[in-house]
């Protein structure tokens, strides 16, 4: 969440845009710190009410710190930031106190209840002290943490860590106007401004906490001062394939045939298990630190559909992890896939596989049309009660991942035109954008006047 230096009213209402529940505690703090602090009971209470002890329920922190220095800036009150060693002195450090102050408290194993050494339980001590010093003075102490569940009983008390808010997530159209204010409307070329959905989906996707987004737009200001020009949208998915740093990766020996003809083939089942709603945002040989190659599905749809999950759409992704593999022996042969660059693809599809049968209780004919195996599944995995069907869960996996390929390398062999297509121009251009997809689907299809075969 980005805040520019402009007119406070304006600054407000796009706190306001993106952190609406964040917001109304802000609210609430300026209405109190409108009346000078008097210690009375009436205005006790109110700060009680306000929660002088809040956690934020996310895991940007960054972000997180930004608005406490926003909120201290507008309202003219102090901020402290406590570092995690420094809790020990908490109570020290409040006792001092006497004007309205914000203290964030960086987090730390303090705040749970697992694996705690005699450091971290004195630091719980300390804080519950604190805590009932601050009860008549105009304090806030404040941390964040991932889940208010998961952190340690102890401070889940009133006149504790009572309060707690959860951090909104960015919106695409409002997180990408962060950014262009961020970076400054002159670097970007206006393809890209034109389309902030697109843009802002992508920036969730990738780059989704405050510190990514700043290392981010440095990076595309010093791409744009070196190129001299304005930045396309291949320009900024450059940056996001290879990572904000400099350097030249992967090693002379890579078989660029070989990488294409995988990520060719993770691009084309994703287009034909959308029935061609779905085209790839872009697919890359370029390579980085962690990576060959990559494909990436359409950033606006991926967003869209984000939480829920049928058995049909964990299919296709399934689908989709394996098509890799199978892209790679269509048009290589068997013997000349690569030992090691479908590994993580096969690692998810298997932990994703293994999790329909053992807790979605499905089975591997579900879905099929066989009414024999209707009724066949339902059992699932049950913590220290069930363990012993592990190896059904294991065999049920195997048997549904077996045949998923079968069916995904069944669809790359109906349009293997298409796929060689695919791999030849990443070969020559290293990364093709959804566009490029598109004029290539465009062009088989003109020419077989015929749509692709699934």
């Amino acid at each position: 969440m980005y805040i520019p230096n402009i007119d406070l009213s304006i600054q407000k209402n796009i706190i306001k845009n993106r952190q609406p529940v964040l917001y109304r505690w802000f609210e609430e703090l300026e209405l109190l710190l409108n009346n000078s602090f008097s210690g009375s009971q009436e205005q006790l209470e109110k700060w009680q009410l306000l929660g002088q002890g809040f956690l934020l329920e996310g895991d940007d922190r960054d972000a997180y710190l930004h608005f406490l220095k926003w909120v201290t800036s507008t309202l003219k009150i102090k901020l402290i930031e406590l570092p995690h060693e420094e809790v020990i002195n908490l109570k020290a450090l409040v006792e001092g106190l006497n004007r309205p102050t914000i203290i964030y408290i960086e987090p730390h194993k303090w705040l749970e209840d697992d694996d705690l050494t005699t450091e971290d339980l004195c630091s719980q001590q300390e804080l519950i002290k604190a805590f009932s010093l601050i009860k008549d003075q105009p304090l806030i102490l404040t941390s964040i943490c991932s889940s208010y569940g998961e952190i340690s009983e102890c401070f889940r008390y009133f006149g504790r860590f009572d309060r707690h808010i959860s951090w909104t997530a960015p919106q695409p159209e409002t997180y990408a106007d962060d950014f262009i204010e961020m970076l400054g409307v002159n670097i970007l070329d206006n393809e890209v401004l034109n389309n902030k959905k697109r843009l802002g989906s992508f920036l969730c996707a990738e780059f989704p906490s405050f510190r990514r987004l700043g290392m981010l737009c440095i990076t595309c200001k010093r791409k744009s001062a070196y190129l001299n020009q304005k930045l396309t949208w291949k320009n900024i998915l450059e940056i996001a394939v290879r990572g904000t740093g400099d350097g030249v990766f992967g090693h002379l020996g890579n078989d660029l045939k070989q990488i294409a003809s995988h990520e060719a083939g993770h691009a084309l089942i994703t287009i034909l298990e959308s029935n061609g709603k779905n085209i790839p945002d872009y697919i890359s040989i370029l390579p980085s630190k962690d990576m060959l190659g990559v494909m990436v599905e359409d950033y606006e749809q991926s967003y869209e559909s984000l939480g829920y999950m049928s058995f049909s759409m964990m299919q296709s992704k399934i689908r989709i992890m394996l098509a890799g593999r199978a892209g790679e022996e269509v048009l290589l042969g068997t013997l000349g896939v690569g030992v090691d660059t479908a590994n993580t693809d096969l690692r998810e599809a298997s932990w994703q596989a293994f999790t329909l049968m053992a807790r979605g209780g499905f089975h591997a004919d579900y879905g099929k049309t066989s009414a024999l195996k209707e009724n066949v599944g339902l059992l699932v995995a049950v913590r220290n009660k069930v363990s012993e069907n592990a190896d059904y869960f294991q065999e049920q996996a195997r048997q549904f991942l077996g045949d998923q390929y079968t069916e995904v390398k069944q669809m790359l062999q109906k349009n293997k035109e298409l796929l060689k297509i695919l791999q030849e121009e990443l070969v020559v251009n290293k990364i093709l954008l959804k566009e490029d997809v598109g004029r290539i689907l465009a062009l088989i299809v003109n020419q077989d006047h015929a749509p692709l075969a699934a």
